[in-house]
């Protein structure tokens, strides 16, 4: 095991002065030393007939030590509850030498080289001795001999044992020895989970308590270790400490680290994790409870310590419908609780839990409410079918329950009409149920409702009945004249009257609508009823007047409208096409011209194309003219084609349109080949075909009459040697001829076609370019 060094205070004068006079030498230590250390800590085998196996550790100041001798032969005594005697001799003329080994026996058996060895204590001595020591330490006074310090370790088989006495004695010595330290350790045999433990402990030397030292604590749960902060012992050695306990068993350990003169030393102490103990708990309600209403239930969680205080306790509640969670609550510091549960329609079963914690178990407990059915209730509104708006009415009605009139109830009243939801002074039933109000009509049809809420003995309820807001029919006229000029005055007038009487001082809205847009001008009737509103126009065209009053709570609305026209100025527009005949797809310009206007100088401009599948009119462009009146519009021909300029007019000049006819266009011929092997700049070359003419003729003309011819060049001239005088073109505008011959070699032919004028299609006669062929 290991051992903490001791160092003797110097404070034994007087056990000193003791010493000396009997011859001996007190350990008391030489001032000038760098240590002082004196210990004897032995031990030896458990058959060894002087230590019997067990440790001995001896200090001051819990032993008294004396030591006396010389270089030849040392004797120390410990003397503390047992005394332990030790004997030390050098071989014959011999005196001891540090570091050297000896073999010995008893000092009364010495012979020859042997040195001599003896340990005795209160218990006995030996007879004979084998052994060997080791001097560690040996210091002498110069002038007596007498030795002042001493260290040796031992080795001893008393009267010829195996077994042996083994350890070591300081006495006065400069050596530093650490001796055996001795530790308690006790702590909680249990604790709850997440609980704390309580350790504590003393710390012991050879001298006795070791105070002011450190002691580490940890914990070992599993493979983890937890390092806590350390504790401190105290002047009797003594420490304790509270420590926190994890959920499951664990290992504490209090270990002491040593220092010079005491040897490290450790202990463990087991503690369990302890279960939860038992907890109770109660719950409480009513036996019975109206369906739909709730239930106010009670209850007290405690454990054996008594009340729980804090815990949350679940509550669930499980009928018809199912089981459904409620809201849960805490314990106070009685460990009562107390919560409101909802009743649904049926018998219910309420259940509370507390899920228990370190220090309690998890337990619950149900409580069941019988579910009461509440009597049917039924209540009845009555009123008139219609009345004037905005005047008073009276509604009537009755309670009852399956168990007979309800008496002292509220009725709640609401109107239901075009301005929303107006709530009602309330009504209350007299002794037969019976309850009636007298309540406002609004401004329209509305829907009265009567609703009883219920109570814990009765099922809610509510009707309805709807009254009619009538009001007065009103009239109102309206006079303008049918046509007027610009920037003359004239008036809008009219009556607004009901049943024949005047209404007088009510706001009329007129509103006009011209070109420019709608405006709107309020005006007031005078003693008769009457109205009137000068207007000057500025704008010319249709004017639409409308003259509406809203009604007022009893006469309903009215409005009548009436139309005029002020009159526009003409509006001068020409349009012309840049030319007399167009080819097809050539691009015209068509010039517009605008006259004199106020505020508009945009023109529009249309195309019509003649002749068969060209499509109907279609806007082209929409310009606006230049300072001289102006425009000029671009537009590839396809056909002859009406275009027309139109003039939508503004706030003083009228509508106008004009249009123009271009004449017919020149129709587009093209030819092309089929067959051909190879082209050599622009002629065709066949070797073995008969060239296949394609005519495609535009605008379309289906149905209609193509011609071709056929030139050779003999003797530098051409001169036509076939011909088609009427090939029709398909529904497509193509034609096909095929020119059949004996293939004559290096003649060159060319091959044109070319139409007449039609009318349908609306355009002018003419001829493709030559095609040339050549035969190889």
């Amino acid at each position: 095991m290991p051992v903490t060094a001791v160092r003797r205070p110097a404070l034994w004068a007087v056990v000193a002065a003791v010493a000396m006079a009997a011859g001996g030498v007190v350990a008391t230590g030489p001032a000038l030393a760098a240590s002082d250390t004196t210990v004897a800590q032995f031990t030896g085998d458990a058959a060894d007939s002087l230590t019997h196996g067990q440790l001995r550790s001896l200090a001051p100041p819990a032993s008294t030590v004396t030591m006396a001798g010389t270089a030849a032969s040392v004797q120390i005594s410990f003397v503390d509850v047992e005394q332990w005697d030790f004997a030390f001799q050098a071989p014959d003329g011999a005196t001891l030498a540090v570091g050297q080994t000896y073999p010995a026996v008893k000092p009364s058996a010495m012979t020859g080289t042997a040195a001599g060895f003896d340990l005795s204590g209160s218990e006995g001595s030996c007879t004979t001795v084998s052994a060997t020591f080791t001097v560690l330490d040996l210091a002498t006074d110069a002038g007596t001999g007498a030795v002042t310090g001493f260290a040796a370790s031992f080795d001893s088989h008393c009267n010829g044992s195996l077994a042996s006495a083994r350890g070591v004695v300081y006495v006065h010595s400069s050596l530093s020895f650490a001796s055996r330290s001795t530790m308690t350790f006790s702590g909680s045999a249990s604790a709850f989970a997440g609980g704390t433990v309580d350790l504590g402990g003393t710390l012991a030397g050879p001298g006795g308590p070791i105070a002011g030292a450190s002691i580490g604590l940890s914990r070992l749960d599993g493979a983890v270790t937890t390092t806590f902060a350390a504790a401190v012992t105290a002047a009797n050695g003594t420490w304790s400490a509270t420590v926190p306990f994890g959920n499951s068993s664990a290992t504490y350990t209090a270990a002491y680290a040593g220092d010079a003169d005491h040897a490290a030393v450790q202990k463990q102490v087991a503690v369990a994790l302890r279960a939860p103990e038992t907890s109770t708990l109660s719950l409480v309600g009513p036996a019975s409870a109206y369906v739909d209403t709730s239930a106010d239930l009670t209850g007290v969680l405690s454990g054996p310590g008594g009340p729980v205080a804090g815990a949350t306790v679940t509550l669930s509640r499980a009928d018809a419908s199912g089981t459904s969670a409620l809201s849960s609550v805490v314990t106070g510091a009685d460990g009562a609780f107390t919560t409101t549960a909802p009743i649904g329609g049926s018998d219910a079963a309420f259940t509370a839990s507390f899920a228990g914690d370190a220090q309690h178990a998890a337990v619950q407990k149900t409580w069941t409410v019988t579910a009461t059915a509440r009597a049917t209730s039924t209540v009845t509104i009555d009123g008139p079918e219609h009345a004037l708006a905005t005047s008073s009415i009276q509604l009537t009605g009755t309670l009852t329950g399956s168990s007979g009139a309800v008496e002292g109830a509220t009725i709640t009243l609401s109107r239901k009409d075009s301005a929303g939801t107006t709530a009602l002074a309330p009504a209350t039933t007299g002794a037969d149920g019976s309850w009636s109000a007298t309540v406002p009509l609004g401004l329209t049809d509305a829907a009265f409702t009567a609703s009883y809420a219920g109570d814990v003995a009765h099922d809610a309820a509510q009707a309805s009945t709807e009254v009619e807001a009538t009001r007065d029919p009103s009239s109102i006229t309206l006079v303008a004249p049918v046509a007027a000029r610009p920037a003359v005055a004239y008036y809008v007038s009219g009556v607004l009257t009901a049943g024949g009487a005047p209404l007088v001082d009510q706001l009329i809205t007129l509103r006009r609508t011209d070109l420019s847009g709608t405006k709107s001008f309020s005006v007031r009737t005078d003693g008769s009823g009457a109205y009137s509103y000068r207007d000057t126009p500025l704008v010319g065209g249709v004017v639409t007047w409308r003259a509406s009053w809203d009604g007022d709570a009893t006469h309903l609305a009215a409005q009548v409208s009436r139309s005029l026209t002020v009159i526009r100025l003409r509006t001068a527009i020409t349009i012309k096409a840049s030319a007399t005949t167009y080819a097809y797809g050539y691009r015209a310009l068509v010039t517009v011209r605008l006259g004199t206007t106020y505020n508009n100088r945009y023109v529009n401009v249309y195309a019509r194309p003649l002749g068969i599948l060209q499509g109907g009119t279609r806007l082209i462009a929409r310009v606006k003219v230049n300072s001289a009146g102006y425009a000029v519009v671009a537009h590839v021909l396809r056909a002859r084609t009406v275009f027309t300029a139109r003039f939508d007019g503004d706030y003083r000049y009228d509508v106008a349109a004009v249009s123009t006819t271009t004449p017919m266009i020149r129709a587009s011929v093209t030819v092309t080949l089929s067959g051909y092997y190879r082209k050599l700049g622009s002629t065709y070359l066949f070797h073995a075909t008969d060239p296949k003419q394609i005519i495609t003729v535009l605008p379309y003309r289906p149905g209609k009459c193509f011609s071709t011819q056929v030139q050779a060049l003999q003797n530098g001239k051409w001169g036509t040697v076939a011909s088609l005088s009427c090939g029709r073109l398909d529904y497509t505008s193509h034609g096909y001829a095929t020119l059949r011959s004996n293939r004559p070699r290096g003649i060159l032919f060319r091959i044109r076609a070319y139409v007449a004028s039609d009318s349908a299609s609306q355009s002018l006669a003419a001829s493709s370019a030559w095609v040339y062929v050549q035969y190889t």
